[in-house]
This record gives C-alpha cells, sequence and structure tokens, in this order.
C-alpha cells in the first residue's frame, strides 16, 4: 500500500517535469541550449535534403493521378464513338433495306404474271455456281425456271423448288449453259443478242453484226425469244462496244442495272 503512493506521486512528479519542460521549449525568446543547438542543424539539413525528393514524387503521383483519370476518360469516350459508328452503321443499313422493301413493294405489274415478294434466306457464292435460296417455294405454287426480280431488274430464275424453299441460278453466274436473249434499245431502233457470260462486273452480250452501231448507255433488257424469261425485264445499260479479235462482230458489255453484292428482298413471277 506504501509502495503504491510511492509510485503514484513519482509519476505525478514526473508528468509535471515533462509539462514542465514542453512549456520552456514554446517560449520563442528563449535560448537553444547546447544539446538543441547540435541537434536542429544537423535535423534542418536532413529535412531540407529529403523534402525536396518527397515533394517532387507527390507531384508525380497527382500528375501520374491526372494522367490515368484523362486516359479513362479518353477510353471512354472512345468507346462510346466506336458504339455510335456502330449503331449508325446498322441504322444505314436498315433504311437501305427499308428502302430497298419500298422499292420491291412498288414494282410494276407485268401482264399475266402474279409477283410473288421472298425473302433470302441463303446465299452461296462460287467460281462457276452463284445462287440465291428463298423462302418460298411449293406451298406457294412455285415451280422451277420463273424469272426472279427485284425493283431495279432481273436478278435470275428459279432451278430447284422444294415444298418451302426455292434455289435460284443469278444471272451473274451467266455462261454456255445458261444463255440470255437480250433486247437493246438502241435509239428506238431494236438490236436483238445474247448476254453470254458475266465478267469484271459486267454482262457480256455477243452475236452482234455491223450492220447497226451500238451506242453506249442504251437499255437493255430481255426479249422474250427464249425459254428463259418474258420480254421486257430490264437487264442494265450499254458501257461499252467493242470488235471481237476476227472482225466479224460486235462484242457489247452492260453494266446491270442490279447491284448483285446488295440483295435483300427479291420477287418471284408467277403465270397466273
Amino acid at each position: 500500500m506504501r509502495k503504491n503512493k510511492y509510485l503514484i506521486i513519482i509519476l505525478i512528479i514526473l508528468v509535471f517535469l515533462i509539462l514542465s519542460v514542453f512549456l520552456f521549449t514554446l517560449k520563442d525568446d528563449r535560448k537553444l541550449t547546447f544539446i538543441e543547438s547540435f541537434i536542429k542543424e544537423p535535423v534542418l539539413y536532413v529535412e531540407k535534403i529529403t523534402i525536396k525528393p518527397i515533394n517532387f514524387l507527390k507531384k508525380e503521383l497527382n500528375v501520374f493521378k491526372s494522367k490515368k483519370k484523362l486516359v479513362k476518360k479518353l477510353n471512354e469516350k472512345e468507346k462510346i464513338e466506336e458504339q455510335y459508328k456502330i449503331l449508325k452503321n446498322d441504322l444505314e443499313e436498315k433504311n437501305k433495306e427499308i428502302n430497298e422493301l419500298k422499292s420491291e413493294l412498288n414494282i410494276e405489274p407485268f401482264n399475266d404474271y402474279d409477283i410473288i415478294s421472298a425473302n433470302i434466306i441463303n446465299r452461296n457464292v462460287g467460281l462457276w455456281y452463284q445462287t440465291l435460296t428463298l423462302d418460298k417455294g411449293l406451298s406457294d405454287n412455285i415451280k422451277e425456271n420463273l424469272a426472279v426480280i427485284n425493283s431495279s431488274g432481273l436478278i435470275g430464275k428459279t432451278i430447284k423448288v422444294t415444298k418451302h424453299t426455292s434455289t435460284v441460278k443469278l444471272l451473274t453466274s451467266a455462261s454456255e449453259m445458261f444463255q440470255v436473249g437480250v433486247l437493246i434499245n438502241n435509239d428506238g431502233d431494236n438490236v436483238f443478242g445474247i448476254l453470254s457470260s458475266y465478267k469484271n462486273g459486267l454482262f457480256i452480250i455477243r452475236g452482234l453484226s455491223y450492220n447497226k452501231e451500238i451506242k453506249k448507255d442504251s437499255i437493255v433488257t430481255t426479249s422474250g425469244l427464249d425459254n428463259n424469261f418474258i420480254e421486257g425485264i430490264k437487264i442494265g445499260k450499254v458501257v461499252d462496244v467493242k470488235k471481237d479479235n476476227f472482225d466479224l462482230e460486235q462484242i457489247v458489255y452492260v453494266k446491270p442495272s442490279v447491284d448483285f453484292n446488295s440483295i435483300n428482298y427479291v420477287s418471284i413471277m408467277r403465270s397466273k
């Protein structure tokens, strides 16, 4: 019990001394002791040396944080711009399809023929054989060798029909096995020929003599003189006329009226 009293007294005295020293050091006009003077200068020197790197590091850290925030904002902006481009392209594609569908609905009727609208469900593009598969078949009274068109002109003909689908041979696959009789409206003077092939984006018409000069921009349609298509379906317009290697005939190059790289909706011509 007595020992505890002594301890308490000693603690009180120590606390009093510490407070006294602390209050004494707070006085501005007091003189530094030798020990304080000895310690102060090295401490200030060390502080001077260390504070600059620390401040530099703090500044660089702040700059790094600012750059990181800026990069994050730029990345977010790029993502938004990329999404905008995707949405814009999708919208343009949809508008294109809508306009194409509207055009299909406005196809001028052909006498004695019904126009059956169809969607493309598959496209097979090969070097020698190019086809489309449509969602109309026997159940829609579709049969083989019917003309397939869109609002721009002739696309091809049906060659195989199942209950619910039709396979269409494209006009761009024209060859010796698939030739089309054509009529060139040459300033009101009709010239007949044969569309025999397709190369480098152009139809090639042969079988034309030199008796008549074929003019550029003349409209080319089906002639109706073969068993493939009726007369008057648009094919394209003349862009060039050349002689063959033996100077025996004219070779006419025709730009298609149909964009075969962008076909979404078509119509089948079915006799009534």
